[in-house]
């Protein structure tokens, strides 16, 4: 590679997948608070603190991503220098999963939000939990039904109990 492709290719050698995403994330969360404008104060207080943090998360970590790949991309450029990145990197893990494996997290990602529409926060919540530690992450029956079930106890007292934030009801449960 000549230093003239180098250079023209400099902007764009900052974007990645994970980088995509994150920027994709932080539109789909700017889009969702927007919307949220025309609702009432109480039912748009939920979404909007979640359209919030959810922004403010994509746009951080798109920034960290595009840091650290510049910082990669100056390392690459002073090759004496030693390479800091480990194979339990996140980074590292990102930039080297396979297809499958993004297809196999996007799916477990559009399962909650199926599960959420259908079922509501709080028994999506336990429902996905099991699955997901069971089959996603191997762990046992026990651990994941205890786990599952302490979670949605957790968020119906939070949210129901003690701080009194509606939250979405799913079309088939309705609470």
């Amino acid at each position: 590679m000549t230093k003239q492709t180098a250079v023209s290719a400099g902007p764009l050698k900052l974007i990645s997948p994970d980088i995509i995403i994150a920027l994709t994330l932080a539109v789909i969360m700017l889009v969702a608070f927007i919307q949220t404008l025309s609702w009432p104060s109480a039912a748009a207080m939920f979404p909007r603190v979640v359209a919030l943090c959810g922004l403010g998360f994509a746009i951080a970590l798109g920034a960290i991503l595009v840091a650290r790949r510049a910082r990669a991309d100056a390392a690459e450029s002073h090759p004496g220098q030693p390479d800091d990145q480990e194979q339990d990197d996140v980074e590292y893990i990102f930039a080297t999963a396979g297809k499958s494996a993004w297809i196999q997290a996007l799916g477990w990602v559009a399962l909650f939000l199926a599960l959420t529409t259908a079922l509501g926060l709080f028994v999506s919540s336990g429902i996905f939990a099991l699955l997901y530690l069971r089959w996603g992450a191997g762990k046992p029956w026990r651990f994941s039904a205890i786990y599952a079930i302490t979670l949605s106890v957790f968020l119906l007292a939070m949210f129901r109990w003690i701080l009194y934030i509606p939250t979405p009801v799913g079309m088939l449960t309705g609470w």
